[in-house]
């Protein structure tokens, strides 16, 4: 869900008509004048090109993207069984034959903890069916193409190791793993400044609250790791450098440990 669709939304809306006009036109004028249709189509383009401008300089707003993860079977369920129940609510009182204005402000009183009695299940419900708040340990090899992207969760710990070439590619792998609401990440890892797993991080660490981040032992001179360096200082984020045997230690005692921390490069 974007923050910024309803701005976006506001400021494309005009050109709409004028895209569906001109398009109209073009597809008409191709038919019987396809000069003609040539000057429309320039024409038409006009207005596609402003709402493209509009879509992509909202678009590009850091921190307006937010998605939860995807409801569970049983969430499903709960929230089709409550919605059943407020329709059988609303079709009895169809049912209920009409009477003077209800001045009983206990009537009123019991329908308010009719609705706070629905909507507290969903929300414990919502907040507790996540995968990150289990005792497990779960560790996701994120679909990011080209590159590397893991993500460690042992229970409210979050570590990211790498995040492949896109930064696109990475929020949207992690919107699939980490609640709308978890807007921190505890410690980023990277293993070596290649593009294909360094690009994601520079998003990541605009978009996250991140507490931590290990660096690899490189030399590496390259453009993308000084910005990715600087940003590090810019957000004050605490940093180190790994080093064979380090240890990092997360929730219940569970140890991550380097065994090489050399990049080649």
């Amino acid at each position: 869900m974007s923050l910024i669709g309803p701005v976006a939304t506001l400021l494309a809306m005009p050109a709409m008509p004028f895209i569906i006009v001109l398009s109209f036109l073009t597809a008409l004028l191709g038919l019987v004048f396809p000069a003609g249709a040539i000057f429309m189509g320039y024409l038409t383009w006009l207005p596609c090109r402003y709402m493209l401008v509009v879509v992509s300089l909202t678009a590009s707003v850091p921190g307006v993207l937010m998605s939860g993860l995807r409801p569970g079977a049983m969430l499903m369920g709960i929230y089709y069984f409550l919605l059943g129940i407020l329709y059988w609510l609303y079709k009895h009182m169809l049912k209920m034959p009409p009477s003077r204005p209800n001045t009983n402000p206990a009537s009123t009183l019991n329908l308010r903890w009719l609705l706070a009695g629905i909507a507290v299940p969903v929300l414990f419900f919502s907040f507790n069916l996540s995968p990150s708040t289990d005792q497990k340990l779960h560790v996701y090899f994120l679909n990011v193409g080209q590159g590397d992207a893991i993500l460690i969760q042992y229970q409210n710990q979050d570590i990211l190791i790498d995040g492949g070439p896109s930064p696109q590619t990475l929020c949207s792998e992690l919107d699939k793993h980490l609640p709308f609401f978890d807007r921190s990440i505890e410690m980023v890892i990277l293993t070596h400044p290649d593009s294909d797993h360094l690009n994601g991080l520079l998003e990541v660490l605009e978009r996250y609250r991140v507490k931590e981040v290990i660096l690899p032992q490189t030399r590496s001179q390259d453009s993308l790791y000084q910005s990715y360096q600087n940003l590090i200082a810019e957000k004050a984020i605490p940093a180190r450098i790994a080093e064979t045997g380090m240890q990092i230690t997360m929730a219940n005692g569970a140890v991550l440990e380097v065994i090489s921390p050399f990049a080649f490069k």
